[in-house]
């Protein structure tokens, strides 16, 4: 599928953008769950 030229950029950056939300969120959510011990950051 090609896109126009002046798309690309924000194509790209969208979905680095998004791919660095899903990396951190589940990193987040793995090092939280229920604070029971666990990987070493935050686990209280």
């Amino acid at each position: 599928m090609r896109i126009p030229a002046r798309f690309a950029p924000i194509l790209f950056g969208a979905l680095l953008s998004a791919a660095m939300v899903a990396i951190v969120s589940a990193f987040v959510l793995a090092t939280t769950q229920g604070r029971r011990p666990g990987p070493w950051p935050l686990s209280q």
